[in-house]
């Protein structure tokens, strides 16, 4: 195990930032690497610039029981623009797709 490097992509923060602004919610940038996107009390996303992301928090209970919560999911984001939001649209606004 050892020295393996990570790919960076480095538009990531910026169409993640262009994500927040158009949507209003609130994106913080903690690190050259790391990211957060968070919607009021709903949910909280943090993102790094490999497309590793960890939900910390969703909290969808005032939608009943038809909304899976996804606190602690791990993965990779996809990394265009079209696929990103279509990724991030569906954390933010599951109920649209239901």
């Amino acid at each position: 195990m050892g020295n393996r490097k990570s790919e960076h992509y480095s538009e990531l923060p910026t169409l993640l930032k262009e994500y927040a602004n158009r949507n209003d919610l609130f994106y913080a940038r903690y690190s050259e690497y790391h990211m957060r996107i968070i919607q009021g009390d709903m949910v909280c996303f943090d993102v790094w610039t490999t497309a590793k992301y960890y939900i910390v928090g969703t909290e969808f209970v005032e939608y009943g029981e038809s909304i899976t919560e996804r606190a602690g999911e791990k993965g990779q984001i996809p990394t265009n623009k079209k696929a990103l939001n279509s990724f991030l649209n569906k954390l933010f606004y599951p109920v649209d797709f239901l």
